[in-house]
């Protein structure tokens, strides 16, 4: 699985931040790219929408990494 995975455009961002749990439940994956790539990360977090979910994203994650050191 060493398959180059595309950037998300910025229009597709815009265009799925209004319905950021539909988006990710729909395209896991490119979500998940979002998340772990740079470029898309600022893009992302350049729509004002989507900021609350992305703290939260950010919180879970954290959570996530303290609970695997336990």
């Amino acid at each position: 699985m060493t398959e180059e995975r595309q950037h998300v455009s910025e229009d597709e961002i815009m265009e799925c931040a209004d319905d950021s749990k539909t988006f990710m439940a729909r395209q896991p994956d490119k979500w998940a790219h979002i998340f772990t790539c740079g470029k898309c990360v600022q893009i992302f977090c350049a729509h004002k929408r989507v900021i609350r979910f992305l703290k939260e994203y950010g919180r879970l994650m954290r959570l996530a990494r303290l609970t695997k050191r336990l």
